[in-house]
């Protein structure tokens, strides 16, 4: 609070000098000439992937009531730092390491337009389960290529971003009861918003509790043409069998000592570290 008028951008200046530059930006909108009296309050909201969305509120106080205006700011800031597993995700079938049986049928499905309705994938942690199942869901809608996603067209940048309805990706672990998976199942009955076909991807598929499992089994068992179905696991035998029988069961394997050294090499001359 402050006992002298202060303009907008001189307040938020004061409040949160570890963003200048978002403080360029903010003073653009129709907020001109307005005048904070007494009190300014403002909130960080949420992150966003890559992009950090920004929402800004501010209340502000005139005399003895609070002044009803509410101004909101909402900015795609694009973050300069990323932890390198998030850097160097594979994005296209080439890029995926110690799995060229997997990529070799995907491709082989997308070639031929013999896509399965839901996909198993199961093996350790890391070996590229949850990245190949993005890339599936982007090569099924891209709009360029049947085969592989071009990764530039509207579509394939959506899927990128999660800025698109037609993705759903779910941790298993944490929705892992009934109420989700009919969600799941209601949802699946509407036609894709842009995409050719909605693609719904749970991880650790084997954390869902039984009742979860029989509300899941009907879709899988007579599935809408417009859906895809990606079921990732590390610990495959937990999943019932009336699942996985119902699902194209694909094994990842654990990625060769040489292919991780490989690989870190070439992440560390990308970087310029010193190996």
């Amino acid at each position: 609070s402050t006992s002298r008028n202060l303009p907008l951008r001189q307040i938020i200046q004061e409040y949160s000098p570890e963003c200048p530059c978002l403080l360029a930006r903010t003073w653009r909108f129709p907020s001109r000439g307005l005048v904070v009296r007494d009190t300014c309050l403002w909130s960080l909201v949420r992150f966003v992937n890559e992009s950090t969305l920004l929402l800004y509120s501010i209340f502000t106080k005139k005399s003895s009531f609070w002044w009803t205006t509410k101004y909101y700011f909402c900015y795609h800031i694009q973050m300069t730092e990323l932890v390198l597993y998030r850097k160097y995700r594979p994005k296209h079938f080439d890029e995926v390491q110690g799995q060229p049986h997997v990529v070799k049928i995907l491709q082989n499905a997308l070639k031929l337009d013999r896509v399965a309705h839901a996909y198993l994938f199961s093996g350790p942690r890391g070996t590229g389960k949850t990245s190949v199942a993005r890339i599936l869901a982007r090569a099924i809608n891209c709009a360029n290529s049947s085969s592989a996603p071009c990764n530039s067209c509207g579509i394939c940048s959506e899927f990128i971003s999660g800025r698109t309805l037609d993705l759903v990706e779910i941790d298993a672990a944490s929705n892992r009861g009934i109420d989700e998976i009919r969600a799941i199942r209601d949802a699946s009955m509407l036609l894709p918003v842009r995409a050719k076909r909605k693609v719904y991807i749970i991880d650790e598929v084997h954390m869902l509790t039984k009742e979860a499992f029989n509300a899941l089994l009907k879709t899988l068992e007579e599935p809408p043409k417009h859906v895809v179905f990606m079921l990732a696991t590390t610990e495959p035998e937990k999943v019932p069998e009336t699942i996985s029988s119902r699902a194209q069961h694909l094994r990842f394997h654990r990625v060769p000592d040489e292919v991780v050294a490989q690989s870190i090499l070439d992440v560390g001359r990308s970087e310029n570290f010193d190996i």
